[in-house]
């Protein structure tokens, strides 16, 4: 018979964990607005940090997630006026529609805790009925959550029209290495296109970052629709590119051009073409409207 015996290991106390003085701070306010409550309202473990607070009556503060949360005494809810506790319903429910706003999710830490500040800041003026200047605060607070929709979305689109640009400069390198080109037997048609391609995206990749003042980015419609509108707009340059080639070929348009460095023109034209958004349509309509007056002078 075999007896199986557990060495019991002693008890090891964990050291205690080291408090700052910002997290004392937090302690000791949390601690003296509970006992001017006659309560616990909040427990100090659940406060990032303390955005303002009047004992006896509220406490305002950011949790370990950095969301703005509040707390009131019943002395101070027994001294609302009902006119008071409809100002304030008015104004902590737009307070709180703006917290769950989509586009806090993409946030980095810091803006995200910046902007909920904000918020927190808004609650503070309503909760001491000062409902003016809670208004106005949480007007800039909107204006500072619009600037970072669109810093946001800019950088995705930035992003991926770099990266998608970075591709195409990486194949037309491939390409044009001889050695490659003759082991994979890459016709020298295929390599133009692809050069003309390049310039095309290059064209549209400037038309993008020069677009510093467009108010259209969202990023609330997430990063599938910015790489869609992105890429859409990379199709767009390379239909362009195509069809200014051929419309180049056929003498439609930029005749005077031709002559001893066609290649070069056209890599030229790609870029202009991606580059410019209005140049292809006018082409088109210039080219539709000499057919129609044909028509009618043949008519």
């Amino acid at each position: 018979m075999t007896e199986t015996l557990e060495k019991k290991l002693p008890e090891q106390k964990l050291p205690a964990k080291k408090l700052s003085d910002q997290d004392n701070n937090i302690r000791k306010i949390i601690e003296a607005f509970n006992e001017s409550a006659g309560d616990e309202l909040v427990t100090a473990d659940d406060a990032s940090s303390i955005i303002r607070y009047s004992l006896g009556d509220y406490i305002v503060y950011l949790d370990k997630e950095d969301l703005y949360r509040f707390a009131t005494t019943d002395k101070y809810e027994a001294n609302m006026s009902p006119e008071d506790s409809k100002n304030r319903e008015i104004m902590m429910a737009d307070i709180a529609l703006w917290r769950h706003n989509t586009a806090a999710a993409y946030l980095s830490v810091s803006i995200k805790k910046a902007f909920y500040s904000l918020l927190g800041e808004c609650v503070v003026y309503t909760l001491s009925k000062n409902y003016d200047l809670a208004k106005s605060h949480l007007e800039y607070a909107k204006s500072f959550i619009s600037d970072r929709k669109i810093e946001i979305s800019r950088k995705w689109q930035l992003t991926y029209c770099l990266i998608i640009l970075g591709i195409f400069i990486l194949a037309t390198f491939i390409v044009n290495i001889e050695s490659v080109s003759d082991f994979f037997k890459i016709p020298e048609s295929a390599i133009l296109w692809t050069n003309f391609f390049a310039a095309g995206t290059a064209g549209a990749t400037l038309s993008i970052i020069s677009k510093k003042g467009d108010k259209t980015y969202n990023c609330e419609s997430g990063k599938a629709l910015n790489f869609l509108e992105i890429f859409a707009r990379m199709v767009v340059a390379w239909i362009s590119c195509f069809i200014i080639i051929i419309c180049f070929d056929s003498d439609l348009v930029f005749a005077g051009l031709k002559g001893d460095h066609d290649t070069e023109v056209l890599s030229l034209l790609c870029v202009l073409a991606g580059f410019s958004e209005r140049l292809i349509p006018s082409i088109l309509k210039k080219i539709e409207d000499n057919e129609i007056g044909d028509n009618k002078t043949t008519a």
